[in-house]
């Protein structure tokens, strides 16, 4: 009796080939991770693995039983390792699971990405992080750092194939966890996920194998999005001309966006006093500012500078108007008022 042989593919879909005659001649059968055996009835078999396990096939003329050494079924898997901001490298996880952290607002910095289970089928992986200030770096393969370390940069987004005999197999699916959206939708196979000129930092990661013409381990309607940034950026307006003559002074009001994200700009505004004319100088002149406190004025120049001040998030769309003024009185009564209105 002819011992039956296995074919594996490395995709969890082992065939085994009997002697002609299963069914009639013979009795062919097979267990499965050490589970009772299985008649079949023809002279081929594929069973299906959705993890690594154990195949034995066998089969009997009624008389003599040849049973087929125990075969062990080992499928790819994906491991990846995320460096990130304050912890450094994490510990490699695999197919699916989380690399990175959510919900404490650490940024990822650089990741690696490996194949193991290998059995049959050769072939590799490859992949591209987009930096912040760098954009998208060259392509790096099997287990080599995408990313930056030591430089406080954070990974945006992310692009991964596979390689070799592998990819005519499996899928490679991955999706990002981005700062304010969490996890976006999955992708694979070299498409973009994650985020791209919104400076919202990737924080985690998930990745998995999937076996080609099966479905996607989630929704995958938005995995990435490219952002064109806020509509303006700053913004300065000056108040009216205050002051006796030849010495005059007028409030200047200022507001910028400092950073921003994928939906919302952080704002920041600016106070302060100019002082101008022929042989200008207010000899000491105490003026009350909306912002705090007087300030002595004297010759041209700027007095009473506040600074750049933080205001906080506001939605794209959003106007926000600063308004200041600064007075004193004298032989009469002296004003200037400036409002600036910014709409990022």
């Amino acid at each position: 009796v002819a011992t039956p042989t296995y074919k594996d593919p490395n995709n969890g879909e082992v065939t085994i080939t009997y002697p002609a005659g299963c069914g009639s001649t013979y009795t062919c059968s097979y267990s499965q991770n050490g589970g009772s055996y299985v008649n079949v009835t023809s002279s081929t078999k594929t069973v299906i693995f959705t993890s690594n396990g154990t195949l034995v096939a066998r089969v009997s003329d009624g008389t003599n039983t040849v049973t087929a050494s125990s075969y062990s079924v080992v499928l790819p898997n994906v491991n990846y390792s995320a460096h990130v901001a304050g912890d450094g490298w994490l510990s490699y996880v695999s197919n699916g699971a989380t690399a990175g952290t959510t919900g404490q607002s650490k940024d990822m910095q650089a990741i690696k990405i490996k194949l193991s289970g290998l059995n049959t089928v050769s072939g590799g992986i490859t992949y591209s992080a987009h930096v912040q200030n760098i954009g998208w770096q060259s392509f790096v393969s099997n287990d080599a750092i995408a990313g930056t370390t030591g430089q406080s940069l954070q990974m945006e987004a992310i692009k991964i194939e596979l390689t070799g005999a592998i990819s005519n197999y499996y899928d490679v699916y991955y999706r990002a966890h981005v700062a304010s959206l969490g996890w976006l939708d999955w992708t694979r196979n070299g498409n973009k996920a994650g985020t791209e000129s919104c400076n919202n930092d990737m924080q985690a990661i998930q990745i998995k194998l999937v076996k080609k013409g099966s479905a996607a381990p989630g929704a995958t309607a938005n995995p990435y999005k490219a952002c064109s940034g806020p509509a303006q950026m700053s913004a300065s307006a000056t108040g009216n001309q205050a002051g006796p003559g030849p010495s005059y002074y007028r409030v200047v009001a200022q507001a910028r966006v400092n950073t921003y994200n994928i939906t919302q700009a952080y704002l920041q505004y600016r106070y302060y006093i100019e002082v101008y004319g022929s042989n200008a100088d207010f000899f000491g002149t105490s003026v009350a500012r909306s912002w705090g406190g007087n300030v002595t004025l004297h010759a041209g120049g700027t007095y009473g500078d506040s600074g750049w001040v933080n205001y906080g998030w506001v939605n794209y769309g959003t106007s926000k108007t600063f308004s200041a003024n600064a007075s004193y009185t004298g032989s009469k009564y002296h004003n200037s008022s400036a409002s600036v209105t910014i709409k990022p």
